[in-house]
């Protein structure tokens, strides 16, 4: 990680990758990405990164029961 005059950059991993459901892309992508090329992804700091890798989203609600 280093800090520069446009904010911080960095580089890891989630071993366990993005998701538990065995049928997504995201199972085991950043684990396959590490065992396989050792390679480690860039971490997003800043709101412009972020929401130029958004590959989609899903809006939660919570209704109070009666």
């Amino acid at each position: 990680m280093s800090f520069t005059d446009d904010g911080p950059v960095a580089k890891g991993i989630l071993t366990y990758s993005e998701s538990s459901n065995i049928l997504s892309p995201s199972f085991a992508d950043q684990s396959v990405l590490y065992s396989t090329e050792k390679q480690f992804r860039p971490l997003l700091f800043t709101e412009a990164d972020i929401a130029a890798s958004v590959e989609s989203t899903t809006e939660l609600s919570f209704q109070k029961g009666e």
